[in-house]
């Protein structure tokens, strides 16, 4: 499927009305014709989301937005997965309006925000099933890539100072060679 009939189709579902009511009453204020792109730096895509009095839009192309949210993909969904967590929103980098961009990760981040959205919009029962996954996987999802931000840091600070730079590496191999000629030397000397 071709780019922009996929954009179609987001837009489409964005307008409806069970998107639309399904979002808080005071969402639009907070960005009301403002633009925000967010680049993928990952697969090089930007994607253009364009707040209107009563809308969303998603576009391929735009004018000068008023922020820029630049992020791996991967990146972004676990900041959005994990609640706005500090190992991921390090990550992203904010061009622009602050104030806008704060507004639109806090969405994304805010679980009030998100949990009123997705009840109104999949319904309470689906909600439910949804939120008690959510509620099983993400402690564990957080405490894994918590340990594993661990064991990395560790790593770096202390496991690569154990391995030689390649300069202690040519030193030792010169030392080796100097030794090896010194030693020749002395057997020659000592033979005779």
């Amino acid at each position: 499927m071709e780019k922009n009939k996929i954009y179609e189709k987001i837009n489409t579902f964005l307008s409806s009305d069970r998107f639309v009511n399904s979002l808080s009453e005071n969402f639009f204020e907070s960005f009301n014709n403002k633009i925000i792109k967010v680049t993928l730096t990952d697969i090089s895509e930007d994607i253009i989301i364009e707040f209107q009095e009563s809308s969303i839009r998603i576009h391929e192309k735009a004018g000068s937005p008023d922020v820029e949210i630049l992020s791996s993909t991967v990146n972004l969904l676990l900041f959005v997965i994990t609640q706005g967590s500090e190992s991921f929103s390090k990550n992203i980098v904010i061009k622009g309006d602050i104030d806008t961009a704060n507004k639109f990760n806090n969405f994304l981040s805010n679980s009030d925000e998100l949990k009123y959205f997705l009840s109104n919009f999949i319904g309470n029962d689906y909600f439910e099933t949804l939120q008690k996954l959510y509620t099983s996987v993400v402690p564990s999802v957080k405490s894994s890539l918590s340990e594993r931000e661990n064991e990395f840091r560790d790593y770096l600070l202390y496991d690569l100072k154990i391995l030689p730079t390649k300069s202690e590496i040519n030193k030792f191999l010169d030392d080796v060679d100097d030794i090896k000629s010194r030693t020749d030397n002395l057997i020659k000397k000592y033979k005779l």
